[in-house]
C-alpha cells in the first residue's frame, strides 16, 4: 500500500493521483499482464468487446462516467431519501403529474426518454405503491387525514400507468418508419417496460375508476377535486387518442375536443410553484386549501410547495445513471405550466390536422377535386408559416398523416393505386389518366427517332403508370418529414420527377396530332409532369432560406434562379389552363397558382437586383461553390436514363450574363450627366416596381379572398399566406425605382433575413443609414 506514493518517469518525478487515499500501485501488474501484446492490439471475449471496455473506464469523462453519483455540498444525492411509501397532499400530486405531463411533451419533441419522462422515479417504483404494498408499510397513527393513501396508490399509480402506456403507443406509431430514429425522435427505451402488456383499456378502466374516487371522496376539498380531475380526465382523454386508430377520425376529433375541454380545465387550476431558495415568511408552506369552491380559480399559482416536501425527490434527471444507456446524461429542464400547455395545445392542433386528413378520405368529402392537393395544400402553408408562435408539428402527428394517407396497402385507407394515379391527373389538367390513356392508345403510331419507341412497338404507358406509384406515395409521405429531411427527399426525387416528363414527352412525340388544336391537352402532356416537378424545384430553392442555408453571396443567384424556375412553370400553366373547362375547379386552381406565382416572380426579381451588391464577382470562387451547393442538379442519372433535356437546370453562366447586362447599365448611367438618368432602362424591372406589380396582385386576392380550389380546411392558412406576402410588399415598397437608387443600395445594411420573426423566404427593409460628413 502506498500514502501519497511517487513514480520515477525519466528525470522527473510526478506524484500519482489520489494522494493520502491509500491507492495500491497496479502499473507493474498491467505491464506483467501485457508483456506479450502487440502494439495496437486487442484482445476480446465473448459478449466484452470495445464498448464494453471503454464503459469500464473511469476517467471522469462526462460522457462516459454516467454512474458517478456526487454528493452535493457534502450531503448524499437527494434522491437517495425518495420514498415511493411517502404519503402526498392533493397540490403535491397535481406538481407531479404537470411535470410529468412537460417531461412527456419534451419526449415529443425528440429527447431521450431517459432524459424526459423516465426521470420520474415512480416510473420505476410502480410495484411499490401498489396498494397492498403501500398500506402494509405504514401504521394506522401514520395515516394522515390531508394525505389519503388513496393519492398515491390510485390517483398517482393509474397516473404513471397511463403515461407509460401513451408512450408506448407513440412509440409504436413511430417505430414505423416514417419519422427517422434519432432525427425526429429517440427509440431508445433503456430497457425500461412501457407497459407493452397491458392492454390500453385496461388502464382507461383504472382511470375511470380513480376519477371516480376523486370525484365521491370526502377526503378531499372541491378545490383540490377540481384540480385531480381536470389531470384525470386529460390524461384518459390523451390515451384514448393515442389508442383510437386514425382511419376512425371522427372519434379521434371528438376525444380531441374533450380533451381541449379538460387542457382549459388545467389552465385555470394550476399546480403549486416550487419552493424559491429564500421563500418570505410571508409565502405560507402548502396546505389544504381553504376555499370549498368548485369555480375554477388561479388563487393556487401564489402557493409554493414545502422546502420539505416529497414530491421534490421524485424527479431525478441523472436516473441514467441506473439504465442501459447508449448516450451521454443530458438534463432537459422541465418545462414550466405554461410551456407544457403550449407543448399540449400544439399536439393536439396536429393530431387534428391528421384526424381533418383522414376523414376527408375515409368519407369521401374530398374524393373529387382536391382530394390530394388538400394534403399537399396543407403541408405546404404548414411550413410557410412557420414561425416564434407556430412550430413545426411533433413528429408522432406528422407519422399519423403519413400513416392516413398510405399505409402500405391502400390511399386513405381505401382507395388503390390507380385511383391515386387518376386522381393526380384530374386534379393536375381536369382529366383523369383512363381517359387520356384511352386517347393515347387510340392515336399512338411510335417515334420513329426513337430507339425503342418506333411503329408497332406500344406506348410506354405501363413504365409511367409503375413510376407514379411508387412517387406519388413517397413524394405524399415525404410532405410530413421534418423541413430538412423534406428538402433532401425533393432534392433527390428529381431525377424521377424528370424521368415522369421524359415518358410523357415520348408519348406526346409517338401521337397522331395532325387534326389535334395546340391548345388541346395532348399537345401539353409533358407540362403534366412540369408543373410539379418544376414547383419541387422552387421549393427546394426557397426553403434554403427559410433553413438558413445560403451564404450572402448565395442569395442573388437563388432569387434569379427561382425567378427562371417560375417563369417556365407559369409557361406551363398557361398552356393547360387553355384546355380547362371554364368556371371548372381545375381552372379556378390554375388561375390562383399563377397570381400567387407571379407575386414570387416579381419579389424574386426585386431581391435579385438589390442583392447583387452582395456578389464578389469573383467567378473562380463562387464557380465551385455554385456546383457544391446545386449538385442535386447534376447528376449524372439524368444523361443515363433519360431522353429529353432536363428543363430549368440552374446555368452559372445565365446569370453572370443578367448580372453583367445590369452592371453595364448602371455603369453608364452613373458616368452620364443627365437628368433623365433616373429614368434609363436598367434591362429588367427596377426593385421597386417588381414589388408594386406583387402588391397589386396579392391585394386583388386578399380583396378577393381567393385562395384556389384546393386547400379545403386550410384555405384560410393560404389565404394568411398571401396576406403575408402583401406584408412583405409593404416592407419593401421603398426598394429603388431608379439607376442611381440601385447603384446606392446596400443590402448589407438595409436588407435583413428573419426567417422566425418576418418571413422564411424574403427579408424585410431597414432604414437607411444616415450618412455623416
Amino acid at each position: 500500500m502506498a500514502d501519497g506514493v511517487t513514480v520515477d518517469f525519466g528525470q522527473a518525478q510526478a506524484e500519482l493521483p489520489g494522494q493520502g487515499f491509500n491507492f495500491q500501485d497496479v502499473t507493474g501488474l498491467f505491464k506483467q499482464a501485457s508483456k506479450d501484446l502487440e502494439p495496437n492490439s486487442f484482445i476480446f471475449m465473448d459478449d466484452f468487446g470495445f464498448q464494453e471496455a471503454m464503459s469500464a473506464l473511469e476517467i471522469g469523462e462526462p460522457r462516459l462516467d454516467t454512474g458517478l453519483i456526487l454528493q452535493t455540498n457534502g450531503q448524499d444525492h437527494p434522491n437517495e431519501k425518495f420514498d415511493p411509501h411517502a404519503p402526498l397532499l392533493p397540490e403535491e400530486v397535481c406538481w407531479i403529474l404537470d411535470r410529468a405531463l412537460g417531461f412527456e411533451m419534451e419526449f415529443h419533441a425528440g429527447n431521450f426518454l431517459a432524459h424526459t419522462v423516465y426521470t420520474l422515479i415512480y416510473i420505476h417504483r410502480l410495484r411499490d405503491i401498489e396498494p397492498d404494498v403501500f398500506v402494509d408499510t405504514l401504521s394506522s397513527e401514520q395515516q394522515d387525514p390531508l394525505r389519503p393513501t388513496s393519492l398515491v396508490t390510485l390517483v398517482l399509480r393509474v397516473s404513471v400507468q397511463a403515461l407509460l402506456k401513451s408512450v408506448d403507443l407513440v412509440w409504436r406509431e413511430l417505430a414505423k418508419g416514417g419519422m427517422y430514429d434519432a432525427e425526429d425522435w429517440q427509440s431508445d427505451k433503456s430497457e425500461v417496460s412501457l407497459l407493452e402488456g397491458v392492454p390500453a383499456a385496461f388502464i382507461i378502466k383504472g382511470l375511470e375508476s380513480a376519477i371516480a374516487w376523486v370525484a365521491d371522496t370526502h377526503q378531499l376539498s372541491d378545490d383540490a377535486k377540481s384540480s385531480l380531475l381536470a389531470r384525470l380526465l386529460l390524461r384518459q382523454s390523451l390515451l384514448q387518442i393515442f389508442n383510437t386508430d386514425i382511419t376512425r377520425p371522427e372519434e379521434t376529433l371528438k376525444l380531441i375536443s374533450q380533451a381541449r375541454t379538460h387542457l382549459g380545465y388545467l389552465k385555470a387550476r394550476p399546480p403549486p410553484l416550487e419552493p424559491i431558495p429564500t421563500t418570505p415568511a410571508s409565502i405560507p408552506n402548502l396546505g389544504v386549501p381553504k376555499s370549498n369552491s368548485i369555480i375554477p380559480s388561479t388563487s393556487v399559482s401564489n402557493t409554493y410547495l414545502s422546502s420539505t416536501t416529497p414530491a421534490l425527490l421524485s424527479f431525478d434527471p441523472h436516473v441514467g445513471r441506473t439504465l442501459q444507456m447508449s448516450s451521454p446524461i443530458r438534463v432537459v429542464p422541465a418545462p414550466s405550466f405554461e410551456q407544457t400547455c403550449t407543448m399540449v395545445e400544439n399536439l393536439l392542433e396536429g393530431l387534428e390536422e391528421a384526424a381533418v386528413l383522414a376523414r376527408g378520405g375515409k368519407e369521401g368529402e374530398n374524393d373529387g377535386f382536391g382530394a390530394l392537393g388538400v394534403w399537399q395544400a396543407m403541408s405546404d402553408v404548414g411550413l410557410w408559416l412557420i414561425n416564434k408562435d407556430r412550430t413545426t408539428r411533433v413528429p408522432y402527428a406528422r407519422s399519423l398523416c403519413q400513416t392516413s394517407f398510405y399505409d402500405g396497402f391502400k390511399i386513405m385507407s381505401r382507395f388503390s393505386i390507380p385511383w391515386l394515379i387518376n386522381q393526380f391527373f384530374y386534379e393536375t389538367c381536369g382529366v383523369e389518366w383512363d381517359e387520356i390513356r384511352s386517347v393515347i392508345l387510340e392515336r399512338w403510331r411510335g417515334d420513329q427517332d426513337h430507339p425503342l419507341l418506333n411503329e408497332g412497338s406500344p406506348p410506354p404507358v405501363l413504365q409511367l403508370e409503375r413510376l407514379l406509384s411508387k412517387n406519388l406515395t413517397a413524394h405524399f409521405r415525404a410532405l410530413f418529414h421534418n423541413p430538412p429531411r423534406r428538402r433532401r427527399y425533393f432534392m433527390k426525387s428529381l431525377v424521377e420527377w424528370h424521368f415522369f416528363y421524359d415518358i410523357l414527352t415520348e408519348i406526346r412525340d409517338g401521337l397522331d396530332l395532325d387534326d389535334i388544336h395546340p391548345s388541346h391537352l395532348l399537345q401539353h402532356l409533358p407540362s403534366i409532369a412540369l408543373v410539379w416537378r418544376l414547383s419541387i424545384v422552387r421549393e427546394v430553392v426557397l426553403s434554403a432560406f427559410q433553413l438558413e442555408l445560403y451564404t450572402d453571396e448565395e442569395k442573388p443567384f437563388a432569387y434569379w434562379y427561382a425567378t427562371q424556375v417560375i417563369e417556365e412553370h407559369l409557361r406551363c400553366l398557361d398552356g393547360l389552363v387553355q384546355g380547362a373547362e371554364d368556371g371548372s375547379e381545375i381552372q379556378s386552381e390554375m388561375q390562383f397558382q399563377i397570381k400567387f406565382m407571379s407575386i414570387l416572380q416579381a419579389l424574386c426579381t426585386a431581391l435579385f437586383v438589390s442583392t447583387l451588391p452582395l456578389l464578389s464577382f469573383n467567378w473562380d470562387q463562387i464557380r465551385p461553390n455554385f456546383f457544391r451547393r446545386y449538385k442535386w442538379a447534376f447528376r449524372t442519372a439524368y444523361d443515363d436514363n433519360s431522353q429529353a433535356p432536363v428543363v430549368a437546370q440552374p446555368e452559372l453562366w445565365r446569370f453572370i450574363k443578367a448580372c453583367g447586362e445590369i452592371l453595364r447599365k448602371v455603369e453608364a448611367n452613373t458616368d452620364e450627366d443627365s437628368s433623365d438618368a433616373s429614368s434609363m432602362s436598367l434591362g429588367v424591372s427596377f426593385p421597386g416596381d417588381c414589388v408594386e406589380l406583387a402588391r397589386t396582385i396579392a391585394q386583388e386576392l386578399v380583396d378577393s379572398e381567393d385562395c384556389g380550389s384546393i386547400g379545403g380546411a386550410w384555405a384560410k392558412d393560404r389565404l394568411l399566406f398571401v396576406k403575408n406576402l402583401l406584408a412583405v410588399c409593404e416592407t419593401l415598397h421603398d426598394l429603388p425605382t431608379t439607376i442611381s437608387g440601385v447603384d446606392t443600395f446596400d443590402p448589407r445594411m438595409q436588407l435583413q433575413w428573419d426567417v422566425s420573426g418576418f418571413h422564411p423566404w424574403f427579408p424585410k427593409l431597414l432604414p437607411p443609414v444616415e450618412q455623416t460628413s
